[in-house]
């Protein structure tokens, strides 16, 4: 029963150790959605959306192009999307914002960062969309003349808690959206969001489209800091001529000066093809299910600093007196109900000077207290007696 008992507590102990660990200290980004990538049994199709895990955040960019496909990958991969800090929405095609639909009946509360449009995502249209005429008969005037309370786009996501990105924002400390308009044939006038975030090695940038132009976004994210790390995501490559994109991957390498490249979707096979040849070692593959390292944050850095008060308020959070288990760590909550429960479980068979009877409110000591609980002596192995 001894066995039993501290082999159980034990587990309970590093598995809730390695969970909370893992979650804190992961540095990644993760595809969820792609076309190309090593054979698995993830559903590939057209479309893009991955996971960025940094600083103790989780932070969902674009949902793919089919929202069964989205929960497919999202189930196979272990994602809880019920545990987001927030989404980034790049842009409105489809091949984006179809998992919509699969996230927000996982999680309609979290809130989505999304572009300014003229529908989608429930913008706000400008006063002087109406230009009003007073000489008009009454019932010929919109809204009788009157300015709406209410007037903003409609939307197919009517329940999803939209933020209209309208310029470069510190969403979190160290996380940066930033939105960009194209100017290319196509998509002229469409608003892209970015996602950057702040690594000790410079800024990891992740894109949708990049239908602005890789480069126009990289620029506009140069601003927020010079020094860039990384890009992953569309490159929007695709029907271009090779020296275009020989074009791009020079304007990356030479002028940007970026250290990594990690590009996907519509980058175009001609494009993975020019960008692994320009970058070698430097080239990170992004397929379907790829794993993208972030650089280790430093002591000091912005993010670390934010993590140790948000864990200190939890750490203080969890000392209310009324806990039994006062000295058992947030993290190590499940394990503590465990424990809870073996004790109880077990109290009656349990000789009242065995010390670890206290647990259930008799033997020796005060109950709960240090001096009470299980001898050290006492290993996890087989012993005489039981």
């Amino acid at each position: 029963m001894k066995i039993a008992y501290y082999c159980a507590i034990g587990a309970a102990l590093l598995l809730a150790s390695t969970f909370s660990s893992n979650a804190q200290e992961a540095k990644r980004i993760t595809i969820l959605y792609d076309a190309f990538g090593s054979p698995s049994a993830l559903q590939k199709d057209w479309g893009f959306a991955a996971l960025v895990e940094y600083g103790g955040r989780r932070i969902l960019f674009d949902t793919g192009n089919n929202a069964r496909i989205f929960e497919h990958n999202v189930k196979q991969l272990g994602v809880n999307l019920k545990q987001l800090d927030a989404v980034v929405i790049s842009h409105r095609h489809g091949d984006h914002t179809s998992g919509l639909t699969y996230l927000l009946q996982e999680n309609s509360a979290v809130k989505i960062y999304a572009p300014q449009e003229g529908a989608f995502f429930k913008s706000r249209i400008p006063p002087g969309f109406i230009k009003p005429q007073p000489s008009l008969p009454a019932d010929m005037r919109y809204f009788e003349g009157r300015q709406p309370e209410r007037f903003q786009s409609g939307s197919p996501w009517e329940s999803g808690n939209f933020e209209i990105v309208t310029k470069t924002t510190e969403i979190f400390p160290g996380f940066y959206v930033l939105t960009t308009r194209s100017e290319k044939p196509g998509t002229m006038e469409m608003n892209e969001v970015s996602l950057a975030v702040r690594t000790p090695k410079g800024l990891a940038v992740v894109v949708g489209c990049s239908h602005p132009g890789v480069e126009k976004i990289l620029e506009g994210a140069a601003k927020i800091d010079s020094r860039l790390y990384t890009v992953t995501g569309g490159f929007h490559l695709v029907l271009m001529p090779l020296d275009q994109v020989q074009r791009t991957a020079d304007l990356l390498h030479d002028t940007l000066r970026i250290e990594r490249v990690a590009p996907g979707h519509c980058t175009s096979e001609l494009g993975f093809a020019v960008f692994m040849e320009r970058f070698k070692d430097r080239f990170d593959r992004a397929g379907l299910g790829s794993v993208i390292a972030l650089p280790q944050m430093m002591h000091n850095h912005p993010l670390q600093r934010t993590r140790r008060k948000r864990h200190a308020a939890e750490r203080e959070r969890s000392t209310a007196p009324t806990r039994s288990y006062d000295s058992v760590n947030l993290m190590f909550e499940p394990a503590a109900k465990l424990w809870k429960q073996y004790s109880s479980k077990y109290a009656s068979v349990w000789p009242r000077d065995d010390p670890r009877s206290h647990l259930s409110g008799g033997g020796r000591g005060t109950p709960g207290t240090a001096g009470s609980r299980p001898r050290a002596s006492e290993p996890c192995t087989k012993s005489g007696g039981d």
